[in-house]
């Protein structure tokens, strides 16, 4: 991505600057929320299909990662 400017908030508000992206990272950081489910299960109800878009390229900018949970197979989202 070409960064339109040098400043920091405006760059970080390149890749989440979108009101969905910023509730998962909010989930994520502030309530421990790390699987598709736990995510669409916020109070905002979220679409799925925003959340798996919103994920996708949030995996795909490096701001998250993919790992599976050794307990239960599934996977997890980490930051």
């Amino acid at each position: 991505m070409t960064r339109r400017s040098d400043c920091p908030i405006s760059n970080v508000l390149d890749f989440v600057g979108d009101k969905w992206s910023l509730l998962i990272l909010r989930d994520m950081l502030f309530f421990n929320k790390c699987s598709f489910s736990e995510l669409q299960a916020s109070d905002e109800k979220m679409a799925t299909n925003i959340l798996s878009s919103r994920l996708l390229q949030m995996e795909k900018d490096g701001l998250i990662s993919k790992r599976i949970d050794p307990k239960d197979k599934r996977r997890k989202f980490t930051g």
